[in-house]
């Protein structure tokens, strides 16, 4: 069976979305943290430590300590989730904004603050030019945006 696309799009992969970086100016706004478990050489986030799969090394898998921050692999979101919930030290996390999912559910019941952002981000990554076809939250416990993340965000809100 053959299937006739008027207006073909390429198909959506890991590599869409598993590979894009934190844009620049949003990893200055959100400060230091003092790791980063999904970082990769080209990272504009300021992180004390941080993991690359590019070093070997599994974020997932190697220790947590202090604050962190976490744009993790949005092709398998959960297991990330589980880790920021089970971390009691500050943490901030981006995301793909889908409220139908398991993983939303696990950090909104973590008693994490979440707010999506005013507009589409413009994530980096070789041949990626425009802003992402899809919309993004950032989650934070125990940890305060500055100003200039603030303004970026609708309301925060917290699940009771």
């Amino acid at each position: 069976m053959t299937t006739l696309a008027l207006f073909p799009a390429p198909p959506l992969t890991a590599e869409s979305t598993d590979h894009q970086n934190t844009p620049r100016d949003l990893a200055l706004e959100l400060g230091r943290f003092d790791l980063d478990p999904c970082s990769n050489p080209r990272s504009h986030i300021l992180a004390d430590r941080s993991y690359c799969l590019e070093r070997g090394e599994n974020g997932l898998a190697l220790p947590w300590a202090g604050s962190v921050w976490c744009n993790g692999p949005y092709s398998e979101p959960l297991p990330w989730c589980e880790r920021l919930r089970a971390h009691r030290e500050p943490w901030a996390a981006l995301w793909k904004l889908d409220t139908t999912t398991e993983w939303f559910a696990v950090l909104t019941r973590s008693g994490a603050f979440w707010a999506p952002f005013r507009k589409r981000l413009r994530f980096e990554r070789a041949g990626n030019v425009g802003s992402a076809d899809f919309s993004s939250v950032l989650f934070w416990r125990d940890w305060t945006p500055s100003d200039a993340v603030l303004a970026r965000l609708w309301a925060p809100r917290r699940e009771a």
